[in-house]
């Protein structure tokens, strides 16, 4: 599923780089003069587990930009704390009864969308779109009171309880501070609609830009 939608968003984006150069009149302009290749790379707080990454191609000379390219966000969140990994070992069997300390589980999304620009002066808004799989992995915690398996006795197994997955969209907005030719600062504000972070986050990075 994750890879056809990747497809998908690749096969897109290049459609997208042959209209926005029919739309310039590539063919009779040169697009050195025209077109530009970029890319940001960002993070998002309070929930710095989640980066994102967008690559563009566009006029930088438009007003308004419908579609630039594609970005993507991702989330990993490790919860099982102290407890070591053995679901290899006994799957989803207590084997030695050992204590049971509850759930812990393992959170990852990853967002595949695209983007709109709009100018402002010497700076942009980027808008972002995407269409967003989560998925968490809910293992059984353990302690072994003899402190042979684990970290010191703690481990976890595999849950008989299912895994939880979910689909939904996120959106992004942010403001880009054009610092120069090729550099630039954004800062603005990133959705999370999935049901355990419904929040908005604060968003950061900074950009690249490449003449083409």
């Amino acid at each position: 599923m994750k890879k056809f939608i990747f497809f998908i968003i690749i096969l897109f984006f290049l459609i997208v780089i042959k209209l926005q150069a029919s739309w310039i009149g590539i063919e009779t302009i040169s697009p050195r003069k025209k077109m530009f290749w970029s890319c940001d790379i960002g993070i998002t707080m309070p929930t710095t587990q989640q980066y994102i990454l967008g690559i563009y191609y566009y006029n930088k000379r438009a007003k308004f930009n419908p579609l630039i390219g594609f970005n993507y966000v991702g989330f990993d969140l490790n919860k099982t704390g102290r407890y070591e990994d053995y679901t290899s070992v006994f799957g989803t069997v207590n084997i030695f009864d050992d204590r049971e300390d509850g759930d812990v589980y393992i959170d990852k999304w990853d967002g595949y969308g695209i983007a709109s620009r709009v100018r402002i002066a010497k700076d942009e808004i980027i808008i972002g779109y995407s269409f967003c799989l989560f998925e968490r992995s809910i293992f059984q915690s353990l302690y072994d009171h003899l402190e042979i398996l684990g970290n010191n006795g703690y481990y976890y197994i595999d849950s008989p309880k299912p895994q939880e997955k979910e689909t939904n969209f996120w959106y992004q907005i942010k403001y880009n501070v054009i610092l120069s030719r090729y550099f630039s600062l954004g800062i603005g504000f990133l959705s999370n609609p999935i049901l355990y972070y419904k929040n908005r986050q604060l968003k950061i990075d900074i950009g690249f830009t490449f003449v083409n």
